[in-house]
This record gives C-alpha cells, structure tokens and sequence, in this order.
C-alpha cells in the first residue's frame, strides 16, 4: 500500500514562473480599484500545478465572477493537454490567503481552491470538506519551484556617496 493511498497529502509543485504570474495579474487588479484575480488549478500526472486565468465578470471589487462559457473552454483546453482541472484560484487584494465564508461557499471547484493574498505575497492552496456538518479548509502543502539559476552579477560601478557626478558646462 502506498502513502497516498492511505490517504496521505501530496504535495503539489507550483512553478516559480506560474507564481509570479499570478502575483502579476493579481497586483495589476488590485491597482484597478480592488478587483481580483480568478481561473482555474491545474495538473499533470507530476503533480505540477498550471494556473489558467480566467476574465473575472464581477463589477464590484474584492470579489470574482466567472462565466460558465469560459469555465467550460478552460476545461476543455486542459483535457486536451492531458490535465486535469482540480481547483479554481483567486486572489484577496486586502486580506490574508484565507478563505472566508463566501469563499467556503462558492470559491472551490472538486474541493479545492488557491487563494493569493496580494499584499503578503503568499499562496496558498486548500482542500474544503465537511466535518459535524461543517465545512472547513485544510492547507495542502504546496512547494514553490524555483526557475533557472541566473549567472552571478558583478560588482557595481562605485560612486561617491551622497554627491551626485559632476557635469561640465560650457562656459
């Protein structure tokens, strides 16, 4: 019997180059007045996460409304690249990688949903279910790969401090 079929958590990976996407997208929509950011979560068979981005059709701010249509061609696009849609993302432009109450209703696709708080650059992924007949949220750990290493950059040109370069006029 594996560990996952005792029912242990996986740890899903999310690509740095996804996650700085996301942080992109959700900054510029909080710029726009506190909109937020939302699509869909998913992944391949090695347990990768892809972040497909939705239009968000919410007029207000801090909230996120997505069509049916576009839900539908999101999915199908990814069963074409042979993944599977496991989740739905957002983004709290003001507040904490929580999920909240109108989060616990609407906000989980399967169970599961990524929640990006803006301002604290944190992602978090979670899995909703029902205990005493309540629902409740549990983190699943997420584990943020990081892209290519860069060549190490040289030393800076030293400048004087405090006083900026002189200029020569002509005079």
């Amino acid at each position: 019997m594996t560990a996952r079929s005792r029912g242990a958590t996986r740890t899903y990976v999310l690509p740095l180059a996804q996650r700085r996407a996301l942080h992109r997208r959700a900054y510029s929509a909080q710029m726009r007045g506190g909109r937020e950011v939302c699509g869909a979560v998913a992944v391949g068979s090695d347990d990768r996460l892809e972040l497909v981005f939705i239009r968000n059709r919410a007029r207000g701010h801090a909230t996120f409304t997505m069509s049916q249509a576009d839900w539908r061609d999101v999915v199908h696009q990814v069963r074409v690249r042979g993944m599977w849609v496991i989740g739905m993302l957002h983004s709290h432009p003001g507040g904490y990688a929580l999920p909240g109450r109108r989060d616990m209703r609407r906000a989980f696709h399967r169970n599961v949903a990524i929640i990006h708080d803006v301002i604290g650059r944190e992602t978090k992924i979670y899995r909703r279910r029902t205990a005493n007949g309540r629902r409740i949220a549990r983190e699943i750990p997420i584990r943020v790969e990081a892209g290519p290493l860069r060549a190490p950059q040289g030393p800076k040109p030293a400048t004087r401090r405090g006083r900026s370069p002189r200029r020569r006029t002509r005079g």
